[in-house]
């Protein structure tokens, strides 16, 4: 009897532990912030190692956004809303971005990796605008 309320107790908690909480989105654009902010200050100090620092940030922290959760999620599957299909389309853009900003900064294209970078911002703001409701 123990073993089986063990076992429902490590089941229930590693099935809860996966959730993707707002402390979570808190901190993955706490690092996005700062990883833009490398990037920036690359461009500022004209500084390849600050880029790909700031690259990485984007890499490792956008991949795993999720968006609040909202109504339409008690009647569809969470990776079926729209909310959910849009963050994951734009981080996924962020990341081509970010690879572009290094190729074009590394090409010697610094006008091009900023407008890049733009581009990148854009993608923030668009997801900020729709999904957050600003």
């Amino acid at each position: 009897m123990i073993k089986i309320a063990l076992s429902i107790v490590l089941l229930s908690t590693l099935i809860f532990a996966n959730e993707y909480t707002a402390e979570d989105r808190i901190k993955d654009m706490q690092e996005l912030d700062t990883a833009m902010s490398l990037i920036q200050k690359g461009f500022m100090y004209s500084e390849l190692s600050y880029i790909k620092e700031g690259v990485q940030g984007i890499k490792d922290n956008a991949i795993s956004v999720e968006p609040p959760i909202k109504g339409d999620e008690k009647h569809y599957k969470k990776n079926e809303t729209f909310s959910y299909k849009y963050t994951k389309r734009e981080t996924a853009r962020m990341i081509v971005h970010a690879d572009d900003i290094i190729q074009d900064f590394e090409n010697g294209d610094e006008k091009q990796a900023l407008n890049t970078y733009t581009k990148m911002m854009k993608q923030c703001m668009s997801c900020h605008s729709r999904i957050r409701e600003w």
